[in-house]
């Protein structure tokens, strides 16, 4: 557009009002155009006060700030995961260890029963 109309300015041939008018007509809608298009992702912006790519800058920044905090939170909770795991893993561990411990001791107390009364209570958690 503002290539056309200095063309038309600089040229040596005579200017005519018909071919300024459209030219100066076509580079005010091209502008126009312009300036309802909305601007693409990763576009710089214009603000009345001029450039916004400061802000955009900033906002990035905070962006990939807050994501690695993010990050970084999620990565101590699931070590801090993987640590209860452990534990509950070895305590479950202790614990079957007692169960069959238990069992045995009760159902030597039945043998015990057995031999000493003639007969034991029924068991209930087999």
């Amino acid at each position: 557009p503002d290539i056309q109309m200095s063309l038309l300015i600089t040229s040596t041939t005579p200017l005519d009002l018909g071919t300024l008018f459209h030219a100066s007509a076509q580079e005010e809608s091209n502008e126009v155009i312009a300036s309802r298009a909305t601007p693409h992702v990763g576009m710089n912006r214009e603000t009345k006060r001029g450039s916004a790519v400061a802000s955009d800058i900033k906002r990035k920044a905070s962006n990939r700030e807050a994501a690695n905090r993010y990050r970084e939170r999620m990565k101590q909770t699931l070590e801090a995961m993987r640590i209860d795991e452990k534990a509950l893993i070895a305590r479950n561990a202790e614990l079957r260890v007692m169960e069959v411990r238990l069992m045995e001791e009760i159902g030597e107390m039945r043998v015990k029963m057995t031999e000493t009364f003639g007969f034991a209570p029924p068991f209930e958690h087999e």
